[in-house]
């Protein structure tokens, strides 16, 4: 091949990639290509002034006029020619060089570009469309079934922060301004919404492609099951590799993540994240703002004072919030006492009497039938002012919410106490406060359902369960109930530490616990683990920390008195935790019914019966040494459950100390 050839070949593939970049640029990234369309169009006039302002007024010294007039009809063809004509004209009264013409040529690019440009934002979008489809192909897709504000926004965000290409999925509209901003594609035939083989395929999803994160967002939490099942369905006939793919669902159990996570011989999304909007925004209130922080405590970690909350409405999210106030309001010295209005409880608490008779049997929760709005209610606030601790509203209608809100402040700012109350919704927090500015912090944020930063140090206590392995994928396997219980004593010691002074004071330690790696402790193994101690990270972890060498700061901190006070602490969270997931004490006929199981199958575990919901532990900690000996005489171990709940304080709050420092670092 001749070196004019090898010229022209280099050329033509220049010029290719070039053409190819702009069809790119036209169809990906449409909110700077308006920008740069303007910008263009402003550059190409300039230069297109120049060349044939200087053409004209050569030719035509004579007639200004003629000239100017010339001038500007030139200008305006520029944008509807190559330019070949005046090029030749130009260099011969400018110069010829390679400058004159670069500049020629990229005034006459400017001109085609903006025109090119503009004719794809107003009528091209089948061909905007068509050329994000092929795109598919090159990028990781966002695939978001279910289009309204929220999935809007955190499509927008997910854009912005990644190169991906972004697709909605479902009958809302999305706007076009966004459409624009994010090159997003949207989908409404049948196909799409089935989440068929066929749709893949449009997508250029098959073997061995980039990974697609499946984000399941409607407000019908069953319609997103569905999507969800049907789209594994379909990844699964394409043989796409699980590890290529991510499951994000809104569903009405987070339990329901585990059959759809890939496991062993169980076909599966490969990384699954599944959220229960009562669970998470119940949890974000807790997280945010702990109980602890409105207990005073002596200095030897003893409360000393009793925590007074006041609840209105008991719908579905009133429900859970009364849940996790249990699980998270207990404390040594304390006595936890939950007041609730709602004038229809009478027809709404029928399931949850049903499902949690143990905590309603064991805690001082009361209930009003009467409006927060109402006499009854005021007056209430009026005689509790000074005993109330935490105020919820959970009414499920922020207009309604927000009238109960401020006047709930207003009757305590008039009995001369400022608190502040805490309005929670499906989809954010509220907190008013008197003369204070209300803040609001969104549950359904792109930190929480895609970021690690939540479960950071639940996973770090999962894994210490697990021992060797990786903290990832121990996590991904964690059965429902494992992961509640290590969800529970992360978020509850941590903001026992936060409170207790055993963190930095200028720490907010949520934000520290993002990209946490994992933390190990030395541990001892044995297989002889009571039965306390068998059902999730939290409980096993205590019984392998009772060998641990745990010796550092925190450690040494955490002793005597004051280990002993947080050790029964612990054992109250440990009980209020069971208690709100539908446990009940173990009667002595049951035990001794355990104990002749136990006799015939060694496998057996006394003091739990998880078929039934049963634990012989929820005792008292004085009954604790007792309940040891017990089951140490018929299993010959040696069982020291107060013990285990004193080692479990020290490991959990090492652990939390460690990722601290770590990522602070």
């Amino acid at each position: 091949m001749t070196s004019v050839d090898m010229s022209s070949v280099v050329i033509i593939l220049v010029a290719a990639a070039v053409f190819l970049a702009l069809i790119v640029w036209f169809t990906v990234d449409v909110r700077h290509v308006k920008k740069w369309t303007g910008i263009s169009f402003l550059i190409a006039i300039a230069g297109g002034l120049i060349i044939y302002g200087a053409i004209d007024a050569d030719q035509f010294k004579d007639m200004p006029v003629i000239a100017v007039l010339r001038t500007v009809v030139h200008v305006g063809r520029m944008f509807g020619n190559a330019g070949d004509g005046s090029h030749d004209a130009f260099v011969g009264i400018v110069g010829d060089s390679i400058f004159t013409s670069m500049f020629y040529w990229l005034v006459h690019f400017f001109a085609y570009y903006s025109v090119v440009s503009a004719l794809v934002l107003a009528i091209g979008k089948d061909i905007v469309k068509i050329f994000r489809t092929w795109l598919l192909r090159f990028r990781d897709i966002e695939l978001i079934y279910g289009i309204n504000d929220d999935s809007i926004r955190l499509g927008e965000t997910l854009a912005r922060n990644r190169r991906i290409s972004l697709v909605f999925v479902g009958t809302g509209s999305v706007p076009d301004s966004l459409v624009n901003r994010t090159g997003a594609l949207v989908y409404d035939d049948p196909e799409a919404m089935n989440a068929g083989p066929s749709f893949l395929k449009r997508m250029s999803v098959k073997k061995g492609t980039g990974k697609i994160r499946i984000s399941a967002l409607s407000m019908d939490d069953e319609a997103n099951y569905s999507y969800a099942v049907r789209m594994r369905s379909s990844l699964k006939e394409t043989d796409i590799s699980p590890s290529n793919t991510e499951l994000v669902m809104f569903a009405r159990a987070a339990s329901l993540g585990t059959e759809l996570q890939n496991f062993e011989d169980n076909y599966g999304y490969g990384s699954v994240k599944v959220f229960d909007r009562r669970e998470l925004a119940s949890r974000l209130l807790f997280r945010e703002h702990p109980i602890a922080d409105v207990i005073t405590f002596d200095d030897k970690g003893r409360a000393m004072d009793d925590a007074h909350i006041l609840m209105v409405g008991f719908g579905n999210i009133g429900q859970e919030m009364l849940r996790r106030i249990v699980a998270l309001g207990q404390f040594e010295g304390s006595t936890l006492h939950v007041h609730i209005f709602d004038p229809a409880i009478d027809k709404i608490d029928g399931y949850f009497k049903a499902r949690y008779p143990g905590l309603l049997d064991n805690y001082d929760i009361s209930f009003k039938a009467a409006d927060a709005r109402s006499s009854i209610y005021t007056e209430y606030v009026r005689e509790e002012a000074e005993n109330l601790k935490y105020i919820i509203i959970a009414t499920g209608n922020e207009s309604v919410g927000n009238e109960i809100a401020y006047g709930t402040i207003d009757i305590l700012a008039s009995c001369g106490i400022y608190l502040p109350v805490y309005q929670c919704y499906y989809d954010k927090i509220i907190r008013n406060h008197y003369k204070d500015e209300c803040i609001v912090t969104k549950v359904i944020d792109d930190e929480i359902l895609y970021g690690t930063k939540l479960d950071a140090i639940s996973k770090e206590i999962n894994h210490f369960y697990y021992g060797e392995g990786d903290a990832d994928e121990q996590w991904k396997r964690c059965d429902y109930f494992s992961r509640m219980s290590c969800n529970a004593s992360a978020d509850y010691l941590l903001g026992l530490m936060n409170r207790l002074g055993l963190m930095p004071a200028s720490t907010k330690s949520e934000k520290l616990l993002a990209g946490s790696s994992s933390i190990k402790l030395n541990e001892s193994e044995d297989e002889s683990i009571p039965s306390k101690f068998m059902e999730s990270g939290d409980e096993l972890l205590a019984y392998k920390t009772s060998n641990c060498e745990i010796s550092n700061t925190i450690s040494d901190i955490i002793s005597g008195e004051f280990l002993e006070n947080l050790a029964k602490s612990e054992h109250l969270r440990w009980m209020g935790f069971h208690y709100s997931m539908g446990y009940q004490p173990m009667t002595k006929k049951q035990i001794d019914e355990r104990v002749r199981l136990y006799q015939k199958d060694s496998s057996v575990r006394i003091l739990k019966d998880v078929e039934h919901k049963r634990h012989g532990c929820l005792v008292p900690w004085d009954d604790l040494d007792e309940l040891s000996d017990f089951e140490n005489s018929y299993t010959g171990k040696n069982v020291d459950y107060k013990q285990m709940d004193r080692e479990n304080v020290k490991a959990v709050c090492k652990i939390i100390s460690q990722m601290i420092d770590k990522n602070a670092t």
